[in-house]
């Protein structure tokens, strides 16, 4: 036999493959576990044959360990009664309904919200076993719990908390990053020319970009500890 050469759900399955390691490791590592090394030393059947390998020797995935630790009950669920992989599917229509449930909280025009849904890639998500549709989720709830009208007015507190559920998506998607860079770009862009909002405004924006930043922080340092590198 030969190694394959393509696949048409490449990104999915290496992410069942990395929760499925997770569980053969007991969650005590993220390495990943070949089930047929002993009769392919050369790897030429392996489902991620050109993974990553640390320096300390560990094999391990591109996608993000968050997701693959959400992802594990189903696949213990899977290996007991079967058809935990069929559940998964869930992993990906929560956050598109959550998404859908936000659109509609902020009450926008019918032409509006239908483009808002339909109009990106974020609904072809749903039929895959991946990360996206959470990273966006999480990111969405946390800009409506600090600029909807309901919470715009919130203590401190409230916009910091909010600032955080939005930089959690950054354990998802690295994408996160450009957007807290977005938001403090903005801030700067109106503390610089002149047309700054009201002080109360400006300073809920910046407990909401210092709850984005604490949890950035914390993704980074634990990408430098346990990969060596701080993007992980």
């Amino acid at each position: 036999g030969s190694q394959r050469q393509f696949s048409f759900n490449f990104d999915s399955q290496n992410k069942i493959y990395q929760a499925h390691s997770l569980v053969q490791n007991g969650f005590q590592s993220e390495a990943l576990v070949y089930a047929g090394q002993d009769i392919d030393s050369e790897g030429l059947f392996d489902p991620i044959p050109h993974s990553v390998v640390l320096k300390d020797g560990r094999k391990v995935g591109a996608f993000p360990l968050a997701f693959s630790f959400l992802a594990t009950p189903f696949i213990l669920i899977d290996n007991q009664f079967g058809y935990g992989l069929e559940l998964s599917a869930l992993l990906s229509l929560l956050p598109l309904l959550g998404i859908w449930a936000l659109l509609l909280y902020w009450r926008l025009p019918p032409l509006l919200l239908i483009m808002a849904f339909w109009g990106n890639f974020l609904w072809l998500q749903s039929f895959e076993f991946s990360e996206y549709l959470l990273a966006t989720f999480l990111s969405f709830l946390g800009y409506t719990l600090s600029l909807h009208e309901r919470y715009r007015q919130k203590g401190d507190f409230h916009h910091l908390i909010a600032g955080m559920i939005f930089g959690i998506a950054v354990f998802f998607r690295h994408e996160v990053i450009v957007a807290v860079a977005s938001v403090i770009g903005a801030l700067l862009f109106l503390q610089l020319s002149g047309q700054k909002p009201p002080a109360n405004q400006m300073r809920r924006a910046r407990f909401f970009v210092a709850g984005s930043i604490s949890v950035l922080f914390l993704w980074l340092t634990s990408n430098q500890l346990d990969y060596g590198h701080f993007l992980g």
